[in-house]
């Protein structure tokens, strides 16, 4: 039997042999070894753009990764400058941490003090810091010129410079032993800014960072009508102006020459062991 099935596969074996060697028989062995050799080469060119695909994906994620980065830095370098612009509006002359103190002072002491954070302008009611006809402070306001030499005693503050002027209502000096010291209100309103200034620089600001001026009545903040209009005329006001504002002719250069600035450190050391 397994003999018997062994010649039966036979013919059917030697048959399939027959038309391979025919179909082979059929192809030029030259055009054959074309083929074979464009195989190879379409086979090594598939290889290489693989591998080209291969070194742009990983540039294509290394450059979503830089980009990634870049808008990372982009957002950080926003939140620094939003950041900065919340120390510095521009349209507030002084840092925000300045402002913030001195507008806190204006709330602490309503009837004595008043702040501008538009322009950075401080204002004192001269009928609170001093009594008629006088330029001689008053105890109870030492407090508040104190707190304020604190404030602009500040490092950030630290160069600014200060302008200290005095102003007075339309009436002329009338008692006879105030015009021996104050002939007329030009000079009580220069005495009353220069008293002023006294206090703070016994208060740790530097002489040099500071300036006074007296206009008498003729820079009233509104007309001489009324009684609350001339209290609110009488004033002097504090200036707090960045190193390199133009004051009255001052020479920053000159100054600073003068002058020079101490070592913040020490000199804010120096204040704090006093």
């Amino acid at each position: 039997m397994i003999r018997s099935g062994y010649n039966q596969l036979f013919p059917v074996i030697a048959l399939t042999a027959g038309v391979l060697s025919a179909g082979c028989a059929m192809v030029p062995q030259n055009q054959l070894a074309r083929c074979q050799e464009v195989n190879r080469s379409l086979t090594a060119r598939l290889r290489s753009t693989m591998a080209e695909k291969h070194d742009l994906d990983r540039h294509a994620r290394e450059l979503a990764e830089e980009t990634r980065m870049s808008e990372d830095e982009l957002l950080s370098l926003r939140d620094q400058l939003n950041g900065l612009r919340n120390q510095w509006d521009p349209n507030n002359p002084l840092p925000s941490e300045t402002s913030n103190r001195l507008a806190d002072l204006a709330r602490r002491y309503p009837e004595s003090f008043e702040f501008d954070p538009a322009t950075g302008i401080s204002k004192l009611n001269s009928d609170i810091l001093f009594s008629t006809g006088k330029d001689e402070l008053r105890t109870e306001v030492r407090s508040l010129l104190g707190e304020f030499a604190n404030i602009v005693n500040e490092r950030e503050v630290y160069d600014y410079n200060i302008m200290i002027v005095g102003h007075t209502d339309d009436r002329p000096i009338a008692r006879t032993a105030t015009r021996e010291k104050h002939p007329t209100n030009w000079h009580l309103s220069a005495h009353r800014a220069i008293s002023v200034q006294d206090f703070l620089q016994d208060s740790g600001v530097r002489a040099s960072r500071m300036g006074v001026a007296g206009y008498g009545e003729h820079q009233p903040v509104e007309a001489n009508s009324t009684n609350g209009s001339r209290q609110r005329n009488r004033r002097v006001e504090i200036y707090v102006l960045a190193p390199d504002a133009a004051v009255a002719g001052r020479s920053l250069d000159r100054v600073q020459a003068a002058n020079p600035l101490p070592d913040t450190n020490v000199a804010m050391d120096d204040r704090l062991n006093r």
